[in-house]
């Protein structure tokens, strides 16, 4: 099981008004992360071909929300992660994939600093290990379906 530090209400609500206000900027987060994600790595133009590019980024922050929601409430934030890791095996990431989207997710945030929540116990490096206690699920959903996919063979 996934460990994410410690998180008062008031970070979980800081780090939502954060990512609301991602969404409702006037910089398109979905085109910058595309772009930013292209630039990565060529290979993964691919898996979003059937994604208009802005809509990538509001994708991942509709579901970074509902997943901070789910921790808000108490709710089973792990296994909310590992069903979308599951779903995403028909997008044939690589392993090489998940380090890319990473740095690249921290690359784009960061370029919204300024919208980010003051308050000493939430900082940018504490999102950081957020983000990756997040991946680290959705990983778990994605390597155990690709798994049964490997048996069933």
């Amino acid at each position: 099981m996934s460990e994410l530090p410690k998180l008062s209400q008031e970070d979980l609500n800081g780090l939502i008004k954060f990512f609301n206000e991602i969404q409702s900027s006037k910089q398109n987060f979905g085109e910058t992360f595309y772009t930013n994600l292209i630039r990565s790595d060529r290979d993964l133009e691919k898996m979003f071909s059937n994604t208009h590019r802005s809509n990538v980024g509001y994708i991942f922050l509709q579901s970074v929300i509902a997943v901070i929601s789910t921790i808000q409430k108490g709710g089973d934030w792990q296994a909310m992660l590992f069903q979308v890791g599951v779903r995403h095996k028909q997008y044939d990431i690589k392993d090489s994939h998940y380090d890319v989207v990473a740095r690249t997710l921290i690359q784009t945030l960061n370029g919204y600093k300024h919208l980010f929540p003051a308050s000493p116990s939430l900082t940018m490096n504490k999102l950081e290990i957020i983000l990756g206690g997040l991946m680290t699920e959705f990983v778990k959903g994605y390597k155990s379906e690709l798994e049964e996919v490997l048996i069933l063979k």
